[in-house]
Protein backbone atom coordinates (compact mmCIF):
# COMPACT_ATOMS: atom_id res chain seq x y z
CA UNK A 1 0.00 0.00 0.00
CA UNK A 2 2.83 2.42 0.81
CA UNK A 3 4.33 2.05 -2.67
CA UNK A 4 1.05 3.03 -4.33
CA UNK A 5 1.43 6.66 -3.29
CA UNK A 6 4.21 7.09 -5.84
CA UNK A 7 1.99 5.98 -8.72
CA UNK A 8 0.04 8.46 -10.83
CA UNK A 9 -2.62 7.04 -10.76
CA UNK A 10 -2.24 4.30 -8.13
CA UNK A 11 -2.95 0.91 -9.64
CA UNK A 12 -2.63 -2.85 -9.49
CA UNK A 13 -3.54 -6.09 -11.22
CA UNK A 14 -6.53 -8.25 -10.45
CA UNK A 15 -6.19 -10.93 -13.06
CA UNK A 16 -9.32 -12.64 -14.27
CA UNK A 17 -8.34 -16.16 -13.26
CA UNK A 18 -8.01 -15.02 -9.61
CA UNK A 19 -11.53 -13.63 -9.27
CA UNK A 20 -14.76 -15.61 -9.22
CA UNK A 21 -18.05 -13.67 -9.26
CA UNK A 22 -19.44 -15.20 -6.07
CA UNK A 23 -19.67 -13.36 -2.75
CA UNK A 24 -17.74 -10.47 -1.24
CA UNK A 25 -16.61 -12.79 1.56
CA UNK A 26 -15.05 -15.21 -0.93
CA UNK A 27 -13.36 -12.29 -2.70
CA UNK A 28 -12.31 -10.61 0.56
CA UNK A 29 -8.62 -10.28 -0.21
CA UNK A 30 -9.41 -8.55 -3.51
CA UNK A 31 -11.90 -6.29 -1.77
CA UNK A 32 -9.24 -5.35 0.81
CA UNK A 33 -6.77 -4.68 -1.98
CA UNK A 34 -9.25 -2.37 -3.74
CA UNK A 35 -10.09 -0.56 -0.50
CA UNK A 36 -6.39 0.09 0.05
CA UNK A 37 -5.97 1.24 -3.55
CA UNK A 38 -8.82 3.72 -3.31
CA UNK A 39 -7.70 4.87 0.12
CA UNK A 40 -4.35 5.84 -1.39
CA UNK A 41 -6.19 7.54 -4.24
CA UNK A 42 -8.16 9.71 -1.80
CA UNK A 43 -5.29 10.38 0.62
CA UNK A 44 -2.98 11.52 -2.17
CA UNK A 45 -5.64 13.56 -3.94
CA UNK A 46 -5.55 11.45 -7.10
CA UNK A 47 -8.50 11.50 -9.46
CA UNK A 48 -8.15 7.95 -10.76
CA UNK A 49 -7.24 4.45 -9.67
CA UNK A 50 -6.14 1.91 -12.27
CA UNK A 51 -6.54 -1.87 -12.44
CA UNK A 52 -5.68 -4.37 -15.17
CA UNK A 53 -8.38 -7.05 -14.88
CA UNK A 54 -8.45 -8.79 -18.25
CA UNK A 55 -5.10 -10.54 -18.45
CA UNK A 56 -4.15 -14.17 -18.15
CA UNK A 57 -7.46 -15.70 -19.10
CA UNK A 58 -6.18 -17.50 -22.15
CA UNK A 59 -7.28 -17.16 -25.74
CA UNK A 60 -10.75 -18.44 -24.87
CA UNK A 61 -11.49 -15.44 -22.57
CA UNK A 62 -13.81 -12.70 -23.71
CA UNK A 63 -16.32 -10.10 -22.53
CA UNK A 64 -18.48 -12.74 -20.82
CA UNK A 65 -15.58 -13.44 -18.44
CA UNK A 66 -14.49 -9.78 -18.22
CA UNK A 67 -17.82 -8.19 -17.29
CA UNK A 68 -18.33 -9.56 -13.72
CA UNK A 69 -14.79 -8.61 -12.70
CA UNK A 70 -14.93 -5.18 -14.33
CA UNK A 71 -18.31 -4.45 -12.73
CA UNK A 72 -16.87 -5.49 -9.35
CA UNK A 73 -13.94 -3.12 -9.85
CA UNK A 74 -16.16 -0.23 -10.90
CA UNK A 75 -18.45 -0.78 -7.91
CA UNK A 76 -15.43 -0.54 -5.61
CA UNK A 77 -14.27 2.83 -6.96
CA UNK A 78 -11.82 1.87 -9.69
CA UNK A 79 -12.28 4.30 -12.55
CA UNK A 80 -9.57 3.32 -15.02
CA UNK A 81 -9.64 -0.13 -16.59
CA UNK A 82 -6.34 -1.07 -18.21
CA UNK A 83 -6.85 -3.66 -20.93
CA UNK A 84 -4.33 -6.45 -21.21
CA UNK A 85 -2.67 -6.94 -24.60
CA UNK A 86 -3.17 -6.04 -28.22
CA UNK A 87 -0.72 -7.95 -30.40
CA UNK A 88 0.42 -6.55 -33.72
CA UNK A 89 0.62 -10.11 -35.00
CA UNK A 90 0.27 -13.62 -33.64
CA UNK A 91 3.03 -14.90 -35.91
CA UNK A 92 6.49 -15.67 -34.61
CA UNK A 93 7.81 -15.63 -31.06
CA UNK A 94 5.48 -14.30 -28.36
CA UNK A 95 4.52 -14.83 -24.75
CA UNK A 96 2.70 -18.04 -24.06
CA UNK A 97 2.30 -17.65 -20.30
CA UNK A 98 -0.49 -14.98 -20.45
CA UNK A 99 -1.74 -15.42 -24.01
CA UNK A 100 -4.95 -13.42 -23.93
CA UNK A 101 -5.23 -10.54 -26.42
CA UNK A 102 -7.77 -7.75 -26.89
CA UNK A 103 -7.46 -7.05 -30.59
CA UNK A 104 -8.84 -8.13 -33.92
CA UNK A 105 -7.19 -11.52 -33.37
CA UNK A 106 -9.95 -12.42 -30.87
CA UNK A 107 -13.08 -13.92 -32.47
CA UNK A 108 -15.35 -11.69 -30.32
CA UNK A 109 -13.51 -8.43 -31.06
CA UNK A 110 -16.08 -7.09 -33.56
CA UNK A 111 -18.65 -7.08 -30.74
CA UNK A 112 -16.30 -5.57 -28.15
CA UNK A 113 -17.52 -2.02 -28.81
CA UNK A 114 -20.79 -2.64 -26.95
CA UNK A 115 -18.87 -3.98 -23.95
CA UNK A 116 -16.54 -0.96 -23.95
CA UNK A 117 -19.54 1.38 -24.16
CA UNK A 118 -21.09 -0.37 -21.14
CA UNK A 119 -17.87 0.25 -19.17
CA UNK A 120 -17.83 3.89 -20.23
CA UNK A 121 -21.48 4.48 -19.25
CA UNK A 122 -21.13 2.81 -15.86
CA UNK A 123 -17.88 4.66 -15.15
CA UNK A 124 -19.48 7.98 -16.06
CA UNK A 125 -22.46 7.33 -13.78
CA UNK A 126 -20.29 6.22 -10.86
CA UNK A 127 -17.91 9.16 -11.20
CA UNK A 128 -20.63 11.80 -10.73
CA UNK A 129 -20.57 11.67 -6.93
CA UNK A 130 -17.92 12.10 -4.31
CA UNK A 131 -17.04 9.52 -1.67
CA UNK A 132 -17.61 10.55 1.94
CA UNK A 133 -15.58 8.76 4.60
CA UNK A 134 -16.13 10.19 8.08
CA UNK A 135 -14.19 7.41 9.83
CA UNK A 136 -10.47 6.73 9.50
CA UNK A 137 -9.30 3.16 10.00
CA UNK A 138 -5.57 2.58 10.27
CA UNK A 139 -3.99 -0.83 9.91
CA UNK A 140 -0.61 -2.09 8.85
CA UNK A 141 -0.84 -4.04 5.61
CA UNK A 142 0.26 -7.26 7.32
CA UNK A 143 -2.77 -7.29 9.63
CA UNK A 144 -5.03 -7.36 6.57
CA UNK A 145 -3.85 -10.91 5.88
CA UNK A 146 -5.01 -12.06 9.32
Amino acid sequence: MAALRWMHPPGNDLLGFQFKPTTLRENGIYLLNLKELNSVKRQCGREHSLVEPTGSGGYESGPVEFKPLEDFLLSQGVNLINLHLGHQTLAGARRYDWPHTISDHAPWFKGYRSHARHLARINLALSQGEAQHPILLLHPSTSGWF
